[in-house]
């Protein structure tokens, strides 16, 4: 059985999948949505992932080509969402103690040292910058309140990023000066008419020391949510609901100008969750259908919304993509048997492969390590502080 905490978040990310105005403020009222994280530049290395097969969650590397798996955390409690950092050398995940209480810890690439960075807090979702000193994440105190917190490596000078409220869903800019959230601005009521609330989420930038803190969509009364900075920092990739009641796949510019739908405006489709290839040139995103809310397939197209590609055909839920670090290959999991699976799949949907034999991998519990200069940590990769 996966622990609660993982099961609360797949259902209020499923009802948000659904991409129906008003359903997913009920869902992020429950929990929000875990971190982005971005794909840092490099060659493929072995892929982080959290498998509950020994009953308790750990995390695990696993080599994609052979399929070599190495235990790289082991405790009675259960680990989850790792993240690699940008050289490649250390691991940040989340440790839950209960329902209320979880921690972010860091850990060698081979496992050793693991280290403790927060505590006496609901803490999830870390997400290195790209400059590898700081690390982000969510503190939850409430369901109706989520903070995204910035700290050093290290876990020294802790920042509260965001206002006050519910956010979630950020993500760094690729110079690491600032980062971007989804804050919801909407009422919460739990007596709203028909399940349906008013519904107002909005991406913010920041700076990373919390400061300037700027609406950039303000779109009010529809929903701006999982937004991605483009490689060059240049634009922001995100899902909104504002001209339909579907998610649909829109960019900006990154002060939130010259905003663009991308993928078609077929109104029985629902596209979410955008993610930009390492080299800028195209997003892989999900797409479902409004007949068949459960089911979602996994699409590519160039950033100005061309060239639209479907590549699985699975008939069950593919979601979650990420890009692997040379931007050759996508990860991302599938519900299978009652579970969920990761697999990769060639960028033009070809050789997919499953990474793991079983269906105890935990959803959101995944990340490719990069190789720098030839291998993780070489001379040259940016230097992480201990």
């Amino acid at each position: 059985m996966r622990i609660n905490r993982v099961l609360t978040t797949l259902f209020a990310a499923a009802s948000l999948l659904l991409g129906i105005t008003g359903i997913s403020t009920v869902a992020l009222a429950a929990v929000g949505t875990p971190a982005a994280q971005a794909a840092f530049p490099g060659g493929n290395a072995q892929i982080a992932l959290a498998n509950d097969r020994s009953g308790v969650a750990h995390i695990y590397g696993v080599n994609p080509d052979t399929g070599a798996t190495t235990q790289l955390t082991d405790s009675p409690y259960p680990d989850s969402m790792p993240a690699w950092s940008p050289d490649g050398r250390h691991l940040a995940f989340m440790r839950t103690y209960s329902d209320t209480q979880a921690a972010i810890w860091t850990v060698n690439a081979d496992g050793s040292d693991p280290t403790q960075l927060t505590t006496g807090f609901n803490d999830d979702g870390p997400q290195w910058s790209p400059d590898g000193t700081k690390i982000l994440f969510q503190r939850i105190f409430a369901q109706t309140s989520r903070d995204i917190m910035v700290m050093n490596a290290d876990g020294n000078d802790l920042t509260q990023a965001s206002p006050s409220g519910l956010n979630y869903g950020p993500d760094w800019a690729p110079d690491s000066s600032r980062l971007l959230f989804t804050h919801f601005e909407g009422v919460i009521t739990s007596k709203c008419k028909d399940s349906q609330c008013p519904s107002d989420d909005e991406i913010y930038v920041v700076n990373a020391d919390g400061s300037g803190s700027t609406n950039v969509t303000n779109s009010h009364l529809s929903d701006d949510t999982s937004g991605r900075w483009s490689p060059d920092g240049a634009q922001i990739a995100f899902q909104s609901t504002r001209s339909q009641e579907y998610f649909e796949i829109f960019t900006m510019n990154a002060d939130g100008t010259d905003v663009l739908q991308r993928g078609g405006t077929d109104k029985k489709n629902i596209d979410v969750n955008p993610v930009w290839s390492p080299d800028g040139t195209a997003l892989v995103f999900m797409r479902g259908n409004v007949s068949s809310a459960n089911k979602y397939e996994l699409y590519t197209m160039n950033a100005n919304g061309s060239g639209l590609k479907q590549l699985t055909d699975n008939k069950t839920y593919d979601g979650m993509p990420e890009w692997s670090p040379d931007g050759t290959k996508i990860l991302f999991d599938r519900y299978v048997d009652s579970g969920y699976q990761y697999f990769t799949i060639d960028a033009d949907g070809s050789n997919e492969k499953a990474v793991t034999g079983d269906g105890h991998d935990l959803q959101f519990g995944a990340d490719w390590q990069p190789f720098v200069n030839g291998e993780p940590g070489a001379p040259g990769a940016p230097a992480v502080p201990r």
